[in-house]
């Protein structure tokens, strides 16, 4: 790739020599002269990680010495010093590896041991991570159900779901999702759970921040499941769709308008009101546009009529699954997935050829 021009820089010896950039970054600061360092690397290996660079030098005024950048070892080789500083960098570098999954969403990240608390720089780092992918994957760690939680905790605030039935027995925090009824039999109205594009918890006055997924149990065929990103979809819309989506609210409820939709719930939340939130909807915490309404949660368009919501609502869904906005995660064991519900929507595949038992552990982060 091209590297930016060196500079003359008047101190002694030899100038250290650099590894290869592999970040995507781009930034200006100044460093010991009124000059500005711009350094723009490119990715490799479909791998983003962030490094210290030793590559741009600085003019200065220091006869053979420069001073210490403020935030680096006085040891450090002054021209990588400040670089670092021109980067933006004062910081550890990133210690994870985030590697894209598919063109639209989805990524898996390396380098971080999630059976432990998180150290915070790494916690920041894969909240990031989670913020610009949408749906996360790491691979090959077994978790305990406290595990689960003390992970999912690193997302923010865990809430309970609203199927009661389903909660795990020491952890209030979380749910068994599977596709096995009370005798552990492969139940047929079970394996349909989740079958339909959805956003979880869509059908609360604040909807949910972000769903995990640990795999417990997975069939020897099938059972994958499917992710969709809603930026994209609503960036991507055509103008005459958009216009009408705008400005409108729609409503939810658990199971949306299917008449069995609400059989898994205790009796009083059978009685819970219609939710609104508005169809278009800014993320929390990126403040990026989404399409918000789903297949499965949404009742209906606030302002129109049965028909003429269903109809709007149809040509929605129908743009909302293209391909070009999807990804698909076939599961392994020791899987845990995270994804950002207030941008995406996700749904199983329900192919089980083999009748085999799905089992997860599942926790929903709050969004307050």
């Amino acid at each position: 790739m091209m590297m930016p021009p060196r500079l003359p820089v008047n101190r002694p010896g030899p100038v250290p020599s650099a590894s290869p950039p592999t970040s995507v970054l781009t930034s200006f600061a100044p460093c010991h002269s009124a000059h500005a360092a711009a350094v723009s690397s490119g990715t490799q290996a479909s791998v983003a990680r962030i490094d210290l660079l030793s590559l741009v030098l600085m003019p200065n005024g220091f006869k053979g010495r420069i001073a210490p950048v403020k935030g680096f070892p006085a040891t450090m080789a002054p021209a990588a010093a400040c670089e670092a500083a021109a980067l933006g960098m004062e910081r550890k570098a990133m210690s994870i590896e985030v590697r894209k999954l598919g063109d639209a969403l989805l990524a898996e990240v390396v380098g971080v041991d999630i059976s432990k608390p998180l150290p915070e720089e790494a916690r920041k780092d894969v909240y990031q991570a989670f913020l610009d992918n949408v749906v996360l994957v790491f691979r090959d760690q077994p978790l305990t159900a406290a595990g689960m939680v003390q992970f999912a905790e690193s997302f923010g605030r865990l809430e309970p779901h609203i199927t009661k039935k389903y909660n795990h027995p020491e952890f209030d925090q979380l749910i068994v999702l599977t596709n096995q009824n009370e005798k552990g039999e492969v139940d047929p109205f079970e394996s349909k759970r989740g079958n339909k594009w959805h956003t979880d918890m869509c059908y609360r006055e604040v909807p949910a921040r972000a769903t995990s997924l640990h795999t417990l149990q997975i069939p020897d065929a099938g059972g994958d499941t499917l992710f969709a990103n809603m930026y994209r979809a609503l960036e991507a819309m055509p103008a005459s769709l958009r216009s009408r989506l705008e400005g409108r609210k729609a409503t939810f409820r658990y199971g949306g308008r299917a008449a069995d939709g609400q059989a898994r719930l205790e009796k009083n939340e059978q009685q819970a009101p219609l939710v609104a939130h508005p169809i278009v909807k800014p993320h929390t915490d990126t403040r990026r546009h989404s399409v918000f309404v789903n297949p499965a949660h949404t009742v209906g368009v606030v302002g129109m009529d049965d028909g003429e919501a269903l109809e709007l609502l149809e040509e929605t869904y129908a743009w909302c699954m293209r391909p070009e906005f999807r990804a698909r995660h076939k599961w392994r064991f020791g899987d845990t997935v995270i994804w950002d519900n207030r941008c995406a929507w996700h749904k199983a595949t329900g192919d089980n050829p083999l009748r085999q038992p799905r089992r997860f552990l599942r926790a929903t982060v709050a969004d307050n």
